[in-house]
């Protein structure tokens, strides 16, 4: 269950004031190269997670890839935000695992994953960098709202036909502790968005 909710968490389907001054605001355009409604057509994800456990000298390798069973989702793309609504999907795949004890491969293990994620709505902001590129500041959206990469990440955006594609890579490191056991996580996470655009 802790590699199902960590695989969540490092994936995550791509799918979620101003202040006085003497200055008029800038005009923002109304749309751009990828504004519009869009249908959720394609959703994968591939990457890992290392665990390391300084003091045992323990690491413990996860690795995953997976195409999502999609049920349904739409997306709506403004200059500045995408909106997801209503995304629903099946995960279903394994985990391959490792453990190092001192620098010794010391288990093999395959874990199965499977997972509903239920229609779940979240909203991200993004920033287009000249024409094929785009940048999300405050990470991607995750399930029912909650940003699970809340990191700031570059991506591609390319076109195949009405159907505009997204991937990037959020890599994150911390350190957390769990019953009295210190871990540092890194986490890697390639992810690839299809949304088909509705004429």
């Amino acid at each position: 269950m802790k590699r199902t909710l960590l695989l969540l968490a490092a994936f995550a389907s791509f799918i979620v004031s101003c202040s006085k001054n003497d200055t008029p605001p800038e005009t923002q355009p109304e749309t751009n190269a990828i504004s519009g409604n869009y249908d959720l057509v394609g959703l994968r994800a591939g990457g890992g997670v290392t665990w390391t456990r300084p003091v045992e000298q323990i690491v413990t390798i996860n690795r995953y890839n997976y195409a999502m069973h999609l049920s349904g989702g739409t997306a709506t793309i403004d200059v500045n935000k995408i909106a997801a609504k209503d995304w629903t999907y099946h995960i279903d795949t394994l985990m391959y695992n490792k453990t190092y004890t001192k620098g010794v491969l010391t288990d093999v293990s395959e874990e199965p994953i499977s997972k509903d994620v239920r229609a779940g709505n979240s909203t991200i902001t993004y920033k287009l960098v000249g024409t094929d590129s785009v940048f999300f500041d405050k990470g991607i959206v995750g399930i029912a709202g909650d940003p699970l990469m809340p990191v700031a990440m570059g991506g591609k955006i390319t076109w195949a036909g009405d159907t505009l594609i997204m991937r990037a890579t959020a890599d994150t490191t911390y350190t957390m502790e769990k019953s009295g056991i210190q871990y540092q996580m890194q986490s890697i996470c390639n992810m690839e968005l299809k949304l088909k655009k509705r004429s």
